[in-house]
Formats: C-alpha cells, sequence, structure tokens
C-alpha cells in the first residue's frame, strides 16, 4: 500500500485526483478499483456508460480528469468525446482497443489530450491522468497571472 501510495502522491498535487470513466463494461473502473483497493483516496472514480450520463456526471462531478473507452459499440465514446470539447476544456485521455495510428490520429484530432491502448495498467493510466492534471494546473495559474500583468 505505500508503494501505491507513493506512486499516486508525489506528484506534489492537493487532494485525491477525480476522474470520470466513460465505459460501457466496467473493466477500466475495476482495474483503477483493485489499484486503489478501496482503502486509499488518492482517486475518486464517477462513471457513466453513455454521452448522457458522462454529461450529468462532468456537471455534478467536476472531475479533473475523464477517461473515456473511445471503441464503445455505436460510436458511445466518439460521440462522448466531441460532447466533451464542445463544453469542457477537462483534460481527456481516450483509451481504444486495438486501433492502428489513424484512429489515434482521429482520437486527438477530435479533443483527446492523450490516446493510450485499453491494456494499459491501471497503475499507468493514473500517473498519465495525474500528469495531464498537473499540466492543466500550471496552464491555468499561468493564463491568470498572466490577467493580473496586462
Amino acid at each position: 500500500m505505500a508503494e501505491l501510495t507513493e506512486a499516486l502522491n508525489t506528484d506534489g498535487s492537493a487532494g485525491p485526483l477525480s476522474a470520470l470513466i466513460v465505459e460501457d463494461s466496467g473493466e477500466i473502473r475495476e482495474g483503477i478499483g483493485r489499484v486503489n483497493n478501496g482503502k486509499d483516496e488518492s482517486c475518486l472514480l464517477s462513471e457513466a456508460s453513455n454521452e448522457s450520463q458522462s454529461m450529468f456526471r462532468l456537471g455534478l462531478a467536476m472531475p479533473d480528469v475523464v477517461i473515456v473507452d473511445v471503441t464503445m459499440a455505436g460510436h458511445i465514446g466518439m460521440n462522448t468525446l466531441e460532447r466533451l470539447r464542445e463544453v469542457s476544456t477537462v483534460p481527456v485521455i481516450a483509451l481504444a482497443d486495438g486501433e492502428g495510428p489513424q484512429a489515434r490520429i482521429q482520437y486527438l484530432s477530435m479533443g483527446a489530450d492523450q490516446c493510450l491502448s485499453k491494456d494499459v495498467s491501471p497503475r499507468e493510466l493514473l500517473a498519465r491522468a495525474r500528469a495531464l492534471v498537473r499540466r492543466d494546473q500550471r496552464r491555468s495559474l499561468r493564463s491568470a497571472l498572466d490577467g493580473f500583468a496586462a
């Protein structure tokens, strides 16, 4: 458990990471849950299985990062990614299963900040999510400071 805490909390962030996971199978959430082990509050999870649920949860939970399975049946994941970008600048990680470079480039063009394989380890996924949030916080701080200088 100490190793997990060290991996998730050494980035200097305040408080636990909050993540919205948009998927229809529960695999991603379960993987992160195993890493989190229900005892460490370093990652607070909320889950949605379609576009409307994800928009509701986005407004309700105000997550630090959104993780979207873009390969969900019926283009649900891709539609969700597009909709997220219409309403929010929250960092987004797209997870794809067996997709080639062209598909990954498409997801990045649609607004994903990162595109990873669905078989990424939960520890790596959380580390990448924290890194995205850290960069987003720095960008927000820089923007705020620029506003004071003007």
